[in-house]
């Protein structure tokens, strides 16, 4: 087994050890750090573009992958005998009949949430409907009840999936998105892929390529996803990428709004984040990036599990070297800077030379 396969059979367990960590620092810091104060309200926030006037129901309306099995087999041993009471499939599908749509399938279980699949009736669409329960987000320092983004900006760049609604409804939180049949990167590259061969760099560059347009549309509007990882990079019908899951993605505005907060898992974590120091949330998503072609190039984690405080003097090491270019090492090294005065921005990153390559 490779040291990439075992690293990623343990990093959901690690994530969650370390979140568990994280939680107890975060309580002996309270002192010192001034707490965010939650809104004592929450309202429904609906998305730009819905798909019709009757998604949301009036008055008057009628109301086995691998990647997979590794998370569903975390989340039966940390969620769901605690929330088999909370988290009711039929309850679901009442409350999203409610709003036209038929609940059809169970497609993936996270160590934090569902995925279900159903169907719009008035459009017929199919819709992927993520379910959260708030007390476990809030357990990780999610902030997606307590503030808002700029979808209608975001919206206007196809490669971000479309989000039509989200709402709370008790203790459980709702996000409704296109759903895309094809699955994720992750899926493609491991379900798919029974030699476990890496990814060619020639198909690889117009690939993330447009993931890096679509990255640089949400840096541009100075919003940080913070949850970049190949589970979230979905293929549309067209087999092209689609940066998806906005569960930690947060408005920047200024230095003060810098946190601590941890967000995407171990393996794609930026260094400044493992080491709970305030980062700017943007900067760490190139990291992440770096990680997510890291992996398709070589199929291993750049580091194993994850990047540590000794890494910072180690140069990156690559494995498969020999089929790499000059040119994406370079890359890599861009984005995969442990001083992030000097990781490269999304802008300059699209000038890279990797890029106007033709063979």
């Amino acid at each position: 087994m490779s040291d990439f396969n075992k690293a990623y059979d343990d990093y959901v367990s690690l994530q969650m050890s370390l979140h568990r960590k994280y939680r107890g620092y975060r309580q002996q810091r309270k002192t010192s750090i001034p707490s965010r104060t939650p809104t004592t309200t929450t309202t429904v926030i609906h998305m730009p573009e819905p798909l019709s006037s009757s998604f949301v129901s009036t008055s008057t309306s009628k109301s086995k992958t691998r990647t997979q099995q590794i998370h569903k087999q975390t989340n039966n041993n940390n969620n769901n005998d605690n929330n088999k009471d909370i988290i009711d499939r039929n309850i679901i599908a009442k409350e999203l009949l409610n709003r036209n749509i038929h609940l059809s399938s169970t497609q993936f279980t996270g160590p934090n949430g569902w995925i279900f699949v159903g169907k719009h009736t008035p459009t017929q669409r199919n819709i992927a409907i993520k379910v959260f329960l708030r007390t476990e987000l809030e357990k990780m320092s999610a902030l997606i009840i307590k503030r808002s983004l700029p979808y209608e900006r975001l919206c206007t760049e196809d490669r971000l999936v479309r989000v039509y609604e989200m709402f709370l409804s008790g203790q459980i939180l709702y996000i409704l998105h296109d759903y895309h049949r094809y699955g994720n990167l992750a899926q493609l590259l491991f379900s798919n892929n029974p030699n476990k061969k890496s990814l060619d760099e020639y198909y690889a560059r117009p690939l993330f390529k447009t993931i890096l347009k679509a990255l640089n549309h949400m840096h541009q509007n100075k919003v940080a996803h913070r949850n970049l990882k190949l589970e979230n990079i979905l293929i549309d019908d067209n087999h092209q990428p689609i940066l998806s899951d906005y569960t930690y993605t947060i408005l920047v505005g200024d230095i003060n709004n810098f946190d601590t907060i941890m967000a995407t898992s171990l393996p794609y974590l930026a260094p400044e984040i493992i080491a709970h120091i305030p980062y700017n949330p943007i900067v760490a998503d190139i990291w992440s990036f770096g990680v997510c072609l890291y992996i398709v190039l070589t199929n291993y984690l750049p580091y194993t599990p994850y990047v540590k405080a000794d890494d910072k003097h180690r140069c990156l090491q690559f494995k498969n070297s020999n089929k790499l270019s000059d040119d994406v090492k370079k890359f890599l090294i861009k984005t995969l800077e442990y001083d992030v005065n000097k990781r490269m921005s999304t802008t300059s990153l699209l000038e890279n030379s990797w890029f106007k390559i033709r063979k």
